[in-house]
Parts: structure tokens; sequence; C-alpha cells
């Protein structure tokens, strides 16, 4: 795998990442900020193999964990991801059009 394809499956991974966001909050349209339910799954599944300890692998990148409530903990640790990704994003398509005058 090239370094364009790895910076992008790191973008992929984001997107993966805000579709179980966008399907808990569908499902769960009224829950608060304080209910566990659905934020316990989502912190599980945000905090797995998949999401984060992949995208963490391909580009490390800080963030800041509160530590205070599962709904806390994953939306700081996206905004941290998403503005990774916002970089990544401008860095793969500066490469690409490098690659062009190759």
């Amino acid at each position: 795998m090239n370094e364009i394809q790895r910076l992008q499956q790191f973008v992929d991974i984001n997107k993966a990442a805000h579709r179980i966001i966008d399907a808990a909050l569908a499902e769960y349209p009224e829950a608060s900020v304080e209910d566990l339910e659905p934020w316990s799954d989502v912190y599980d599944m945000i905090f797995s193999e998949k999401i984060s300890k992949s995208a963490l692998g391909i580009v490390p990148f800080d963030w800041y964990d509160p530590d205070t409530t599962y709904y806390e903990d994953v939306m700081s640790f996206m905004s941290a991801f998403d503005n990774e990704c916002e970089h990544i994003k401008k860095l793969i398509k500066i490469k690409k059009n490098a690659l062009r005058y190759v």
C-alpha cells in the first residue's frame, strides 16, 4: 500500500467513525449527554481496533481525554480526529498533484 492509499484509509476510518455516531444519534434522537445509552456503545465502537487504533496506527495524533463521560470522551477524540483528517485531506491533494509532474 502506498502512502496516498494509507492516508486515504485514515480519511475512510474517519468517515466510518462519523457513521457510527450518526447512527447512534438517529436511533436515540432524544438521548442527552448524560445518558449512558447510546454513548457507552458508541465509545466502545470508536475506541476499538477498527477505528481509533487503526487511525492512530496510520497517523498518530494527540487528543485530550477529558475522562468524564462517554459522550465527552468520544467528542474530544472526534474533534482531534476531524482536525487531523482535514490536514490529511490537504496532504493527499498535494501528493496527488505532485505525482502529475513525476
